[in-house]
């Protein structure tokens, strides 16, 4: 594994379907249902004026569905509880879109999480 570049990692399944859940399954899901709500609402007229943002951002929407049935139905409790995570947020975004407060929280705390992963592909 390591002439691979693989750096082995023991833990429970528990541990593993969770972190799975987060750093695979939550970004996946996200990515196709927002490229299938901005498709359906903006149909292709509106997909012509989309910027790199989306593109960058929806990469992901290519993926085969078959494959994420199999993967969404064997780890489905982590991945609900991810989801509920999102939703909430998503909620709170939405609750406050007039103060922006949450908003303010969020991009920080993103900003400072992206930072992080960033540093950990170096």
């Amino acid at each position: 594994m390591s002439a691979l570049g693989a750096v082995p990692l023991r833990m429970d399944a528990d541990a593993h379907d969770t972190l799975l859940a987060y750093l695979s399954h939550l970004p996946q899901l996200t990515v196709s249902a927002l490229m299938h709500i901005v498709g359906e609402r903006v149909q292709e007229e509106g997909l012509a004026l989309a910027g790199r943002g989306l593109r960058d951002t929806t990469r992901l929407a290519l993926s085969p569905p078959g494959i994420w049935q199999d993967v969404a139905a064997t780890n489905s409790a982590a991945i609900a509880r991810a989801l509920d995570d999102l939703i909430s947020v998503l909620t709170r975004l939405r609750d406050d879109l007039a103060a922006g407060e949450t908003l303010e929280q969020v991009f920080e705390s993103a900003a400072r999480w992206k930072t992080t992963l960033e540093g950990s592909e170096q």
